[in-house]
């Protein structure tokens, strides 16, 4: 038996043809991005003719990725409009003992605009993902450019780091918490003490911020709502701005 399951609907059951064509059809769709996965006699599996894959940290939510365009460009997706960069950073946790990697999006202008200092927003992903979920499959980059293009905000930077305490860059991606871990997949004193310690004071020295609470914000999503809302609040002498989403 061959199921296609999604987030446009589950265990939709594919019949074969004389031609041995496995098919199904769904919809109409919404024009947007969906994840999905085959399950083949039990054994679950991606699509093996569409390259376009979402992975994580925890390679049992590996799913393939369809795009539903719109009439029009999406708010997204890649326009003609000036383009920020995102640049990955390895770094020495002392706090943590471990070398570990985040990535941060500067806006476009960013090499130019030498005596322009910005502020900044540290963006925490959820469970299963990690610190390149947010460019790659949240398109927060195409986001920010497209928003930036239509002056509807002012440039900031966008600190995206990796969500589990104690986890090395060279982890073996399983996202097995480390020993004594706590709820969140992680070791969530750690990943707090890597935050505050390391990663604001070298991004505060290695980028032109505004080092000042009125300036740092935190927001997270889903595991990273649960820690932005911990971390958040419990230093609100470090944060002004702490946003939750779905924790």
């Amino acid at each position: 038996m061959v199921t296609v399951s999604g987030d446009f609907g589950n265990d939709l059951q594919l019949q074969k043809s004389g031609e041995g064509l496995w098919s199904a059809t769904v919809g109409p769709l919404d024009p947007e991005m969906y994840v999905y996965f085959f399950t083949v006699d039990g054994v679950r599996l991606t699509d093996p003719s569409n390259p376009q894959v979402k992975v994580g940290y925890v390679t049992s939510t590996t799913t393939s990725l369809l795009t539903i365009p719109g009439d029009g460009p999406a708010f997204y997706d890649v326009q003609d409009v000036p383009h920020g960069e995102i640049r990955t950073l390895l770094y020495k946790s002392r706090s943590n003992g471990v070398t570990r990697e985040l990535t941060v999006y500067v806006p476009p202008g960013y090499d130019e605009a030498r005596n322009r200092r910005y502020p900044v927003l540290y963006l925490l992903h959820g469970f299963a993902n990690d610190h390149q979920s947010w460019h790659r499959y949240g398109r927060a980059n195409d986001i920010l450019d497209n928003l930036l293009a239509q002056r509807t905000i002012e440039p900031f930077l966008v600190v995206m780091p990796l969500g589990y305490g104690g986890a090395h860059v060279n982890g073996d991606g399983t996202g097995i918490p480390p020993k004594g871990a706590g709820t969140f997949g992680g070791d969530a004193a750690l990943y707090e003490r890597d935050l505050l310690e390391d990663i604001i004071p070298m991004i505060d020295k290695k980028y032109r911020t505004t080092a000042d609470r009125k300036h740092r914000a935190i927001v997270g999503f889903s595991m990273g709502g649960g820690q932005a809302g911990r971390f958040g609040l419990r230093h609100l002498e470090t944060f002004s701005h702490v946003g939750i989403m779905s924790a």
